[in-house]
């Protein structure tokens, strides 16, 4: 969008470019389909197989492994 103004001049005056809807509702798609395939934190937990790791232990680095 960067050039486009944000409203365009129509018969029926002012108007909000159609591009920012466009933009919107594409970044919308992107972020559920993303959820989809597990590319965000919580759909990662989600999916079936993957446990969510163990938070560290407080003997962890204790002995060198």
């Amino acid at each position: 969008m960067t050039g486009q103004p944000l409203t365009i001049t129509t018969e029926h005056g002012e108007r909000v470019n159609p591009l920012l809807r466009i933009a919107s509702q594409s970044a919308n798609d992107a972020l559920k389909f993303g959820s989809h395939f597990g590319l965000s934190p919580i759909s990662r937990l989600r999916l079936s197989g993957v446990e969510p790791p163990k938070p560290p232990s407080k003997f962890d680095g204790l002995i060198g492994s």
